[in-house]
C-alpha cells in the first residue's frame, strides 16, 4: 500500500477527535464574533444614532482581517509547516478578544476584530488543512462537514448572549460580549500546545524520517508504508494559477464567496433584515431562525454523506437563489415566511462543504495556501456585502438588495457546473 492510501484507510482514533475539536473550535468563535456584532451594532445605532456607512464598518470590520489571515499565514504554513501556525493564529485570537474589553469605543472595536480576523482567516486555512491531511477518507466528509454546524453553535450563543444584552444595554455589557471569545480562546490554545506536524507535509519536504516518526506516535497499531515517489514540489505564489490548478482555484474561490456574501450579509444584520421585512414576524426574535440554522447544519452533514459534491451545490445554490427571488415577487406572507425559512435552512447546509470540499482542491503543496487563498476571497465578498447591504437598502430598498444577492447565488451555481470537482470523497497527498 503506498502512503495515501494507508493514511485514507486508517482507524478512526481519540486524536482524530481531538484534532477535530481543536480546530473547529476557532470555527465556533468565528460564528460568535459575527453573529453578536450585528447587537453591538443595533446598540451603537440606538445610543449613537450612527450612519450605514459606520454599521457597514462595524459589520465588516473582522473580514479584512479575514482575507490577510488566510492569505499570509495560508502560505507561512505551507512554506514553515503547519502546527506552528496552528499555534500562531489562537495567540492573535485570544489577545485581540481579550483587548476589545478595555478598547470598546468605534474606532477601537473596527480595529481589533480586524485583528481578531487575521487570526480567524489563518487559522480556517491552516486548521482545515491540517486535518484534512490527518482524517482517514471514509469520516473525512462528515468530520469536515462539521464546520456549519460548529459555526452556527457560536453564532446562536451570540444570539442567546446578545438577547440579555438587549434587555439590558449598557457599555459594560457591550465589553463583555465583545471580550467572551478571549477565555475559551486561551484554553483552546492551551490545549494545541503539542499538536504534531502534518506528515503530508513532512513527506512533501523530503523529510521522510520525521514523518515515519509522527506516524508511529500517533498511529501505533497501524502500519503506514510511505510511499518517496508521491513527494511533489510546487511554488505557492505561482502554483494555484497554474495550467493544472487554476480552474481549481478559481472555483474554490467563487464556491466560497458565493455562499459567505448572501450569508453574512443578511444574518450579520439580521435585526436590521427583519426590520425592513415585518412579514417575517415569526423570525422576529430570532428564535425560529436559530432552530432553521442548528437543523441545516445538522442536515446538511446528512447531505454530505449521501450525494456527490457537485450535485449537492447545484441543487442548494439554484434553489437558494429562487427562494430569495421569491421574497422579493411573493404576495403571501405564509409564501414569504417559508421561503426565508427554506433559505435559513439551506444555505446552512451548503455551508458544511466550506470545510469538505475546500481541501480536496488542492494538492498537499499547495494546500494551505489554496484554502487560505479561497477564504480569503470569501472574505472579501463577505466584507463587501456587510458593508454595502445597510447602504443599498437605504438607498434603493430591499428589493434590489435581495435580487443582488440572488444574482451572486446563481453565479456560485454556473461556477459549480463548469469547474467543480466530480466525485464525491477524494484522497488526499
Amino acid at each position: 500500500m503506498n502512503y495515501k492510501t494507508t493514511l485514507d484507510a486508517s482507524p478512526l482514533t481519540p486524536f482524530h477527535l481531538r484534532l477535530v475539536l481543536l480546530v473547529f473550535s476557532a470555527h465556533m468563535i468565528d460564528g460568535y464574533a459575527l453573529g453578536v456584532i450585528g447587537y453591538v451594532i443595533d446598540y451603537y445605532e440606538t445610543q449613537q444614532n450612527i450612519s450605514p456607512v459606520v454599521q457597514g464598518l462595524l459589520g465588516s470590520s473582522a473580514l479584512p482581517g479575514l482575507f490577510l489571515g488566510s492569505m499570509i499565514l495560508g502560505r507561512m504554513a505551507d512554506k514553515y509547516g503547519r502546527n506552528t501556525l496552528f499555534i500562531v493564529s489562537f495567540v492573535i485570537i485570544f489577545i485581540a478578544s481579550l483587548l476589545q474589553f478595555f478598547f470598546y469605543s468605534i474606532p477601537g472595536i473596527i480595529l481589533l476584530r480586524f485583528i481578531l480576523g487575521v487570526g480567524i482567516g489563518g487559522d480556517y486555512a491552516v486548521g482545515l488543512t491540517l486535518l484534512a491531511e490527518f482524517l482517514p477518507k471514509k469520516q473525512r466528509g462528515v468530520l469536515l462537514g462539521l464546520f456549519s454546524p460548529v459555526w452556527t453553535v457560536g453564532y446562536v450563543i451570540a444570539i442567546a448572549s446578545a438577547r440579555y444584552f438587549v434587555t439590558t444595554p449598557d457599555p459594560g455589557t457591550v465589553r463583555l460580549l465583545l471580550a467572551f471569545p478571549a477565555g475559551p480562546a486561551l484554553l483552546i490554545l492551551l490545549f494545541r500546545l503539542g499538536i504534531p506536524e502534518s506528515p503530508v507535509w513532512l513527506l512533501s519536504r523530503e523529510r521522510i524520517s520525521d514523518a515515519r516518526k509522527v506516524l508511529a506516535q500517533y498511529f501505533p497499531r497501524t502500519e503506514i508504508v510511505l510511499s518517496e515517489g508521491n513527494i511533489r514540489h510546487t511554488h505557492p505564489s505561482s502554483g494555484l494559477f497554474s495550467a493544472q490548478i487554476w480552474r481549481s482555484t478559481l472555483f474554490a474561490s467563487l464556491f466560497f464567496i458565493c455562499i459567505v456574501l448572501p450569508y453574512f450579509a443578511i444574518y450579520t444584520f439580521l435585526p436590521f433584515f427583519l426590520e425592513k421585512m415585518p412579514v417575517l414576524t415569526f423570525m422576529q426574535r430570532g428564535i425560529s431562525m436559530e432552530v432553521f440554522l442548528l437543523f441545516g447544519a445538522l442536515f446538511g452533514l446528512w447531505l454530505t454523506r449521501q450525494f456527490p459534491r457537485r450535485q449537492f451545490t447545484l441543487v442548494s445554490f439554484g434553489v437558494l437563489g429562487l427562494c430569495l427571488i421569491t421574497l422579493v415577487v411573493a404576495d403571501s406572507a405564509l409564501v414569504i415566511s417559508l421561503s426565508f425559512a427554506l433559505f435559513t435552512l439551506l444555505i446552512s447546509a451548503i455551508s458544511n462543504l466550506t470545510g469538505v470540499y475546500l481541501p480536496e482542491c488542492f494538492p498537499t503543496a499547495l494546500r494551505s495556501s489554496g484554502v487560505g487563498f479561497a477564504t480569503a476571497m470569501s472574505r472579501i465578498g463577505a466584507a463587501l456585502g456587510t458593508f454595502l447591504l445597510p447602504i443599498i437598502v437605504e438607498g434603493y430598498g430591499m428589493e434590489v438588495c435581495l435580487l443582488l444577492l440572488s444574482a451572486v447565488l446563481l453565479i456560485g451555481l454556473a461556477a459549480t457546473w463548469y469547474w467543480a470537482l466530480r466525485g464525491n470523497a477524494h484522497s488526499l497527498e
